[in-house]
């Protein structure tokens, strides 16, 4: 993932609004930062998770997951998405959080992520080295936008936002 020291970065420290944390970058087709921690219920996502996003270790920002180990197989997570803040669940972010849980040694290859937007089962092949993922997807939000409305035109037929 895009970095400011490029190379791989699994259980390196880093300090994040004045405080040290343990991360690793994961790339998932979107960058990942994870840190495991001991209650994701009393983090301060909402204080942490944008100066986690706009650090300067990650040039492009970056997703940034928190994890609570609850059993060898089984971990809770939140996540701040980069662009959007806290969400109710990330597929990636869990797929990332079982593979930076793996290469800590913290987790197994196959684990349940649980989300406050629900738990899916994950799990990561040794030998096709794929991630699998399975859980139900829900609507959570529905909108409709006024295209033309959105965008002002001008005589030349561009658009401006």
């Amino acid at each position: 993932i895009p970095v400011l020291e490029p190379g791989e970065h699994i259980a390196e420290k880093i300090e994040i609004a004045g405080q040290p944390f343990t991360f690793s970058a994961i790339g998932m087709g979107n960058p990942h930062c994870v840190v495991f921690v001991e209650s994701v219920a009393s983090f301060p996502l909402d204080k942490i998770g944008p100066e986690a996003e706009f650090h300067s270790f990650f040039p492009e920002r970056v997703n940034f997951e928190i994890v609570e180990l609850r059993t060898p197989g089984k971990v809770l997570m939140r996540v701040w998405e980069r662009g959007v803040g806290e969400t109710l669940a990330c597929g990636t972010g869990m797929c990332a959080v079982l593979a930076a849980g793996v290469r800590e040694g913290k987790l197994p290859r196959a684990v349940e992520v649980h989300s406050p937007g629900g738990s899916c089962d994950l799990r990561w092949n040794a030998e096709t080295n794929r991630i699998s993922l399975l859980g139900p997807a829900e609507v959570v939000y529905g909108g409709e936008v006024d295209v033309d409305r959105l965008f002002k035109r001008t005589p030349a037929g561009t658009v401006r936002l």
